[in-house]
This record gives C-alpha cells, sequence and structure tokens, in this order.
C-alpha cells in the first residue's frame, strides 16, 4: 500500500489523511479511496519499507509495539464501523437474495448475487458452497471443486460442507475422496439422511 497510485479525482471526492490518527492513517486512506473506486494489484517491487525504523510502532525489531498498534487498529475500525455494518447488511440480503434464485431455478441470478458476494467478501462461505454447487448442477466440476476448497478452508468444520465436497468427489469420479469426505461429514451429524445414504 506505500506504493498504490491513485486518481487525483479521489481528492475531489473529499479522500485525505486523517490527521486525528497517529497510525493506520494509510489503511484509513484506502478505505476512503475504496468507497469510490477498485483497486488493482500489480504484482511488482515498488518499495522497500525498513520496518525496524521509526516509532510508529506497527514495524518489528526496535519498532514493535503491540499495544499501540492493536489501539490504532481499533480506532480505525470503530472509524469504519457504520460503514462495516452497512456493506455486511447489503452482503447478507445479497446471500438471502441468491438463495432465493436458486429456490426459484433462476440460475443466472443466484450466480450474479454469488459473485457480487464474493466480490466484496472473497471469504464468504455462504457464497462459495451456494456458488460451488450451482457449478456441480451445471456440470463445471472444476470450479465447483476450487469454490468447496475455499468454502471449506474459511470455515469451521460443518457436515454440509463436507457433504457438498463429497457430491463434487463423486461427480469427479474419485470415490475414495467422496467416501472420506461423507465419513467426515457423518462423524460431525450421525443423523444426517443424506450422508447416511451415501454410506
Amino acid at each position: 500500500i506505500m506504493s498504490a497510485l491513485f486518481h487525483r479525482s479521489l481528492l475531489a471526492e473529499g479522500c485525505r489523511v486523517d490527521e486525528q490518527l497517529d497510525i493506520h492513517e494509510d489503511w484509513d486512506f484506502w478505505l476512503q479511496c475504496a468507497q469510490h473506486t477498485q483497486f488493482q494489484y500489480i504484482e511488482q517491487v515498488t518499495s522497500l519499507w525498513h520496518g525496524a525504523v521509526g516509532n510508529s510502532g506497527c514495524g518489528f525489531g526496535a519498532n514493535e509495539d503491540n499495544a499501540r498498534y492493536v489501539a490504532g487498529q481499533e480506532r480505525v475500525k470503530e472509524k469504519w464501523r457504520p460503514v462495516r455494518e452497512q456493506v455486511m447488511a447489503r452482503i447478507a440480503e445479497a446471500s438471502r437474495q441468491a438463495v432465493a434464485a436458486r429456490a426459484r431455478g433462476d440460475l443466472p441470478a443466484a450466480i450474479r448475487l454469488c459473485q457480487e458476494v464474493l466480490r466484496q467478501d472473497p471469504e464468504n462461505v455462504n457464497a462459495a458452497n451456494l456458488l460451488g454447487m450451482i457449478s456441480l448442477q451445471r456440470g463445471d466440476l472444476v470450479s465447483a471443486h476450487q469454490l468447496l476448497t475455499a468454502a471449506i478452508a474459511n470455515s469451521p468444520p460443518h457436515f454440509g460442507l463436507f457433504y457438498n465436497m463429497g457430491l463434487v468427489e463423486e461427480a469427479r469420479g474419485n470415490a475414495a475422496a467422496a467416501r472420506s469426505w461423507f465419513e467426515k461429514g457423518l462423524a460431525l451429524n450421525p443423523s444426517h439422511p443424506g450422508l447416511q445414504q451415501k454410506l
């Protein structure tokens, strides 16, 4: 974030360094910019950070002050709490609409809504799971496997996710892997009828 380039129109939108923040003012600034534009990551070294130098407490070695770092984080989080709550409410509503769209058979709408959720919250388990199952339904087993893998990685162990991954592996013709996932799911929920039937 030390080498980000941005269009000066963001200044006209009111994006400014908050001088009330003694640390994490850069994070706060990019959060302001994010309300107006998206970012693109470029895999290239553009700066060298000497993290042990200075007194921000945000580095390492002599420049490490965890208590100050965390206190600064909390200030930024509190400043952005109302915006975060609005975003999370929009994500929850889009997730609800995606489930409803799939239930009524409107797969294009369900896909669009899941993708919208994942753009804003790339680790959203519900959207990844639902989009994975839609991918399975459409025969896109590569996407289904990737999405279920991400959902499982970002969630505590859950029998439903294990069951769904078992279905994906079954569709891929990998009976041993499918059985392993079904067994993991059944260990968490022995009364699940779908898992019982599979085993």
